[in-house]
C-alpha cells in the first residue's frame, strides 16, 4: 500500500467502519474501487491521489461494503445510500466547494432534496461498477422505486458526523 492510503487508513473515523475488513489496492484498476462478493475492498488507481479524494473514496466503499452486508437484496439502495453518505462525507471533511468535488455526483447525492428519478438514472452508470454485478432477477428495481425508497431515508443518510452537526 502507499504512503498516502497508510495515512488515510489511520485516521480513527476510517478504521473504526473498517474493522477487519480486507481492503487491497489494484493499481490496474481503472474504477477507484470494487466490493468483492466477500465484502472485501479493492482500491483502484483513482484513490491514489491527495489524501482528501483517498479518504472519500475510502469512505465509499466502507459504506458500500457494510450496507450491502445489511442489505444484500437491495443494491441498487444500497448503492445510492453509501454514495450519499460519502458526499456528505466529502463536505463535511473538507468544506470544499462543488466544483472540488472528486466525482460529479457528489453535489446532487449531498444536497438536501433527494434527486429526482432522472438524476438517480444519470448517475447510476457511476456507481454500478462499484460492486458486483446485479444480477437481472435478483437486486434490480425500476427507478421510480428506487426513488420512492429513497424519499424516506433521505434525511436519515449521512456520515455520524454529520448527523450529530446537525442534531439528527
Amino acid at each position: 500500500m502507499t504512503q498516502e492510503l497508510m495515512r488515510v487508513l489511520e485516521r480513527p473515523d476510517l478504521r473504526v467502519i473498517a474493522g477487519e475488513r480486507r481492503i487491497a489496492l489494484a493499481p490496474a484498476l481503472d474504477l477507484p474501487f470494487r466490493i468483492q462478493p466477500d465484502g472485501g475492498v479493492v482500491l483502484g488507481l483513482p484513490v491514489q491521489g491527495q489524501q482528501e479524494v483517498t479518504a472519500f473514496y475510502l469512505r465509499h466503499a466502507l459504506e458500500l461494503a457494510v450496507l450491502r452486508e445489511i442489505a444484500p437484496e437491495r443494491p441498487m439502495c444500497a448503492a445510492f445510500c453509501a454514495a450519499r453518505t460519502a458526499a456528505l462525507f466529502w463536505y463535511l471533511d473538507t468544506g470544499r466547494q462543488d466544483a472540488d468535488a472528486p466525482a460529479a455526483w457528489v453535489p446532487s447525492m449531498a444536497g438536501d432534496d433527494l434527486p429526482g428519478v432522472s438524476v438517480l438514472q444519470e448517475i447510476w452508470p457511476a456507481l454500478a461498477p462499484l460492486q458486483p454485478a446485479l444480477s437481472q432477477r435478483g437486486g434490480r428495481c425500476s427507478f421510480p422505486q428506487l426513488h420512492d425508497r429513497l424519499q424516506a431515508l433521505w434525511p436519515l443518510l449521512g456520515p455520524t458526523e454529520s448527523l450529530m452537526a446537525t442534531g439528527g
